[in-house]
């Protein structure tokens, strides 16, 4: 059961990747405008 484990962690990191380019790419916009 540790492949699930994995999976948990990946996800998460994902999100945590996704959120903090998300939060760059709205900071970018803002400044283009």
């Amino acid at each position: 059961m540790d492949w699930i484990a994995a999976a948990a962690a990946r996800d998460t990191t994902m999100e945590r990747i996704h959120s903090i380019w998300d939060s760059i790419w709205q900071s970018r916009k803002c400044k283009i405008k």
